[in-house]
């Protein structure tokens, strides 16, 4: 008994071996930009991921990311000010974490969450970046399975459900090559910031089939 769970303990790790060949190798990298001030806190930081290696496949990712990093790790850090903190009475908040979702051979993919609070309503930014093989950023038609039509129907009754109108659905799905998604598993997951639809403060996310 104890030899054949050996075997089938082998077998699994060579099959998890296998699936991650040319996986891509990373680091996250945290970035604190917070701030106390009589008792009160203002938390305040931008986490990145770091690719490593020398192919062209990921000069192509890291190069994208740092343009983005730079970008959006500035407007972290002067979202809002510390001389603005001061004038409040509540903690503030602006948190910007990342996590790669999808990291084979063929896809690299990578979700970022926003989330900040400034003394009144708490808000959520999703952003997803997912990269092929070649280190192409994609996207969401280059990674759904089925045609583009019925991808576009699958997000329409997703929204549907969550109580989004028809004009602000038919607004959404008209920029397609703007929607935020990242791989996760067998899914891409579309995810909706707060405010980017007609649904007040409330950040939506949904899956749809997945090509990788």
């Amino acid at each position: 008994m104890k030899k054949y769970l050996i075997v089938i303990l082998s077998m699994l790790m060579m099959t998890l071996s296998m699936n991650n060949v040319n996986a891509l190798s990373y680091k996250y990298k945290k970035i604190d930009y917070t701030y106390h001030y009589r008792g009160r806190t203002f938390t305040k930081y931008y986490t990145k991921v770091l690719v490593k290696g020398k192919s062209k496949r990921i000069k192509k990712i890291r190069a994208y990311l740092k343009k983005i990093d730079k970008r959006d790790q500035t407007k972290v850090n002067k979202s809002m000010s510390n001389a603005e903190f001061r004038q409040d009475s509540y903690d503030w908040w602006d948190k910007s974490n990342v996590r790669v979702t999808k990291n084979t051979k063929s896809i690299f993919s990578i979700c970022r969450t926003n989330d900040s609070h400034f003394g009144g309503v708490a808000n959520r930014d999703y952003y997803g970046y997912t990269f092929n093989k070649k280190g192409k950023k994609l996207k969401l038609f280059d990674v759904t399975k089925g045609k583009k039509a019925c991808v576009l129907v699958s997000i329409k009754n997703a929204l549907l459900k969550e109580g989004i109108n028809g004009s602000s659905i038919r607004n959404y799905i008209s920029h397609p090559n703007k929607i935020q998604f990242y791989v996760n598993g067998h899914k891409v997951y579309v995810c909706i910031s707060s405010y980017e639809v007609d649904q007040g403060t409330r950040p939506i996310k949904f899956a749809l089939k997945s090509k990788y």
